[in-house]
């Protein structure tokens, strides 16, 4: 039995959602599924049009952007200190 998990959204439009996810699936495919992310490079960390902002909750347990990551994050536009790539 595959377990999953809740995830919680903040729409641009100020709509919350509730999606479900397998447990250990990036967050980019649950996202993307719904529609909500492009995720242009289907998860290669190559393109950050599936940037995401997250609470400062999460931040505190998941970390911030280095890398790779961090390096595309520096290209895309209204990126926050809570920005990461839903793709990692």
């Amino acid at each position: 039995m595959e377990k999953s998990v809740v995830i919680q959204v903040l729409e641009r439009s100020g709509s919350k959602r509730e999606l479900m996810a397998p447990v250990g699936e990036p967050l980019m495919m649950a996202l993307k599924n719904e529609g909500l992310v492009d995720a242009l490079c289907g998860g290669q960390c190559a393109c950050a049009t599936c940037h995401i902002y997250l609470l400062d909750d999460w931040v505190s347990i998941v970390g911030s952007a280095e890398g790779q990551e961090q390096d595309m994050l520096e290209t895309s536009m209204e990126t926050r200190d809570t920005s990461r790539l839903s793709c990692q």
